[in-house]
């Protein structure tokens, strides 16, 4: 779904060094290009690679997804990544998506090299504030930790005040990328209307029984965050929490919070293929820990799956279209995060398996 030409144009800096310049928009039509140029790069006896942003237009959260697949490939290689060339709005990007905890900022080749030497001894600059003309409203401010309002009483409220975004760069599992897509063939309605009915109505579309509380008034809006009842087999209820850190016309994405089951990226769009509007959700995921690794091995992978084709057919029953849902999943990388193990600590299953008996008491009796 690209909006502009993406490009990578390569240059050596030195022997080690090699700058790849990123041009146009960062969407999910740069997987390609980066990965190829990549593959050139290391041909030419490279093992240090900067990202240059300086002549990127805009980034969405499916391309930074690619520079996330591109650092798994650095990383196998036990090389160096790193990104140059960020103004404010980047580093915001940066942050929110928690890319900098991975791809570390340098102002220049040389000391890249020098950071790639002794890694430990780097710490990337802060944010700086962003003039108007920097300014992008399509991704939310980087928050440190979440607060919720305005909770109904029947809400499940716990395990998600106070806590910090996820993602897959902070998740435990292996990461998948699962693409699931519908498409509303013969029906005369665009990807923006798409877009706009389903952020209106969002829970409307979900299995029954699994409830999503919006904080204050703003619904899916970006910078908001949203508390989630999840229900599970046997009646239990999960409490797991997400961000939403973009909204355009045609998309909008989630990150999610410590303790949900999954540390993701999810992101829901509309475009056009031919003619036909196509919708979409695709999830760019580890499990947040080790329980929940096995949990998505054995049924956990098959529920978030039903979960999505029932989402994806009501949208498409809201529109009066019938169709059916095409999956793609692939695994970029089966390693395990060792050093997310702590996320257990946060486990919504387990926190919320233990406190449900006092959530139906204060339900029950009214309070």
């Amino acid at each position: 779904m690209p909006t502009e030409d993406f490009a990578v144009r390569r240059r050596n800096a030195d022997g080690r060094v090699c700058i790849l310049d990123l041009i146009g928009v960062l969407d999910d039509s740069a997987e390609n290009p980066l990965i190829e140029a990549y593959r050139q790069a290391v041909s030419e006896g490279n093992s240090i690679y900067l990202l240059n942003f300086h002549e990127l237009a805009h980034a969405t959260p499916t391309g930074m997804e690619c520079l996330i697949l591109l650092w798994i490939r650095v990383r196998d290689r036990r090389q160096r990544i790193g990104a140059m060339g960020l103004n404010a709005r980047f580093r915001k990007i940066f942050q929110i998506s928690r890319l900098n905890e991975i791809i570390p900022e340098y102002s220049d080749p040389e000391k890249a090299v020098t950071a790639a030497q002794v890694p430990k001894s780097y710490s990337a600059p802060q944010a700086l504030p962003m003039d108007d003309s920097e300014a992008d409203n399509r991704w939310a401010v980087p928050i440190r930790k979440v607060s919720l309002t305005d909770m109904p009483p029947e809400a499940m409220n716990l395990n998600v005040e106070g806590r910090e975004t996820t993602g897959p760069v902070r998740g435990f599992g292996s990461l998948w990328i699962k693409t699931y897509s519908i498409r509303l063939s013969r029906m005369d309605i665009s990807s923006v209307e798409v877009v706009r009915i389903w952020r209106d109505n969002f829970q409307s579309f979900w299995p029954p029984g699994t409830r999503i509380f919006t904080s204050g008034k703003a619904g899916i809006s970006v910078g908001n965050s949203a508390l989630l009842n999840i229900k599970m087999p046997g009646g239990l209820i999960v409490a797991a929490g997400i961000h939403v850190i973009y909204v355009d016309e045609t998309s909008f994405s989630f990150i999610t919070l410590q303790g949900h089951i999954l540390s993701a990226w999810i992101t829901f769009s509309a475009y056009d293929d031919r003619g036909t509007t196509v919708v979409s959700v695709r999830a760019f995921l580890r499990a947040s820990d080790p329980i929940m690794e096995m949990a998505l091995r054995y049924g956990g992978a098959a529920q978030e799956d039903a979960f999505w084709h029932y989402t994806l057919k009501a949208i498409a029953a809201r529109f009066g279209a019938e169709g059916y849902v095409e999956q793609e999943n692939r695994c970029p990388d089966k390693h395990f995060q060792w050093a997310e193990v702590k996320n257990i600590q946060y486990n919504g299953l387990i926190r919320s398996h233990l406190q449900m008996p006092g959530y139906l008491q204060r339900k029950w009796s009214g309070h």
